[in-house]
């Protein structure tokens, strides 16, 4: 009688998981669209209570129970002090995957995605919602761009981006050389239509590692780079900001870095951390502060929107996570999801959607079921 109740109790708290999992993907899709989401407050609550009904479920441990409390206990402090819920959201789902079946929220999220992005292209294309329209400053040129039903080119680059990366990590065992270069091959597409830079060569440097390491003599170099990824990433994050702090826009290099490399961003970065400060559970951001003063003033980078929204605290336990979940993901020899958690990563330097559930869904990944018997028969 227990062992069936317990299997009862597994396959509910699944279904539960990844209804949630569906709601967030509708919360973050709809506010990044050109539509808006007007429920986003009530479907929030929703995704609370099915997350907190998911925990009473499983039966945690007291150690697990200790982390969760702590998790509910710095969001609800970060939100009092910040009023804001994405970190919050994003650690109760990395810790309450814990032994979910990964493919299946993976296929989950990219059916979903696929509708919603699919949808929303064709609304815009038939004029039952605007299709947006911008003028783009590359540094040396302006260009026409287009993110049909979404609120920015880049925001239009990176939901196609996730798309690519979520079908590359469910085809991961099956994956052959003309799958991965049709990836590369929508995605040049993608840029003809949004002209987002960070997505083509993103997916481009995914082409490139997925291509090399098909050589098995590769494998094992790639996946020791690959494993200390995420601190590499975060140590050039902030080196760089702290260099342009130092040397500024005088200095040519450090200016070119700046606006040819990051678009802008790191002296954004710079601008918003002098502007409103460093604390251990992040403050409320005023944009018309920054905005007073320049014409540019969206906040870009997901490591600083990390420090400023959710505090030192909200880095490092998301820095965590990325860690061990690539220790995890290395000691397992899941190299592609290695690559994907990798670009992931690099994006979370050029948008700060790829640092919330809704861009980095690699998260799951941390205490959720990788790999099954079949898994482990197609990698061998």
């Amino acid at each position: 009688m227990n062992s069936i109740d317990k299997k009862y109790r597994i396959k509910l708290d699944t279904l539960i998981f990844l209804i949630f999992i569906m709601l967030a993907t509708f919360n973050y899709s709809m506010e990044l669209s050109i539509v808006g989401n007007p429920f986003r407050q009530v479907i929030l609550v929703l995704m609370l209570i099915l997350l907190l009904f998911t925990i009473i479920l499983k039966k945690y441990t007291i150690k697990k129970m200790i982390v969760f409390i702590t998790a509910i206990v710095y969001g609800l402090v970060n939100y009092r002090v910040s009023g804001y819920t994405d970190l919050f959201i994003l650690l109760l789902a990395a810790y309450v995957a814990d032994q979910v079946d990964f493919n299946n929220v993976l296929k989950v999220l990219f059916w979903e995605k696929l509708v919603i992005f699919l949808s929303l292209n064709i609304f815009s294309v038939l004029g039952v919602i605007e299709m947006t329209k911008f003028s783009i400053n590359k540094y040396l040129s302006i260009v026409e761009a287009y993110a049909p039903g979404y609120v920015s080119s880049n925001v239009y680059g990176c939901q196609a981006g996730v798309l690519f990366l979520l079908y590359l990590s469910i085809n991961r065992y099956k994956l052959t050389k003309l799958k991965v270069l049709l990836v590369w091959f929508l995605s040049v597409l993608v840029y003809i239509i949004c002209r987002s830079r960070t997505e083509l060569i993103l997916v481009s440097v995914t082409t490139v590692l997925l291509l090399i390491c098909n050589n098995p003599k590769n494998f094992n170099k790639v996946k020791r780079i690959l494993s200390w990824g995420y601190p590499s990433i975060l140590v050039l994050n902030f080196g760089l900001i702290y260099t342009f702090s130092i040397l500024g826009y005088g200095n040519p290099i450090m200016s070119t870095v700046n606006d040819v490399l990051f678009n802008g961003r790191i002296g954004l970065a710079l601008m918003n951390f002098n502007t409103y400060g460093i604390s251990l559970f992040g403050s409320p951001i005023d944009v018309s502060i920054v905005a007073k003063t320049n014409r540019y003033y969206a906040l870009d980078n997901g490591y600083t929107v990390l420090v400023l929204y959710y505090g030192l605290i909200g880095l490092l336990w998301y820095s965590y996570i990325q860690i061990q979940t690539a220790k995890k993901l290395e000691k397992i020899n899941e190299l592609v999801l290695m690559v994907v958690l990798f670009i992931i990563n690099i994006w979370g330097i050029y948008e700060g959607n790829m640092v919330s559930l809704g861009g980095n869904f690699m998260i799951i990944a941390f205490l959720s079921k990788v790999t099954d018997n079949y898994s482990e028969e197609l990698k061998s």
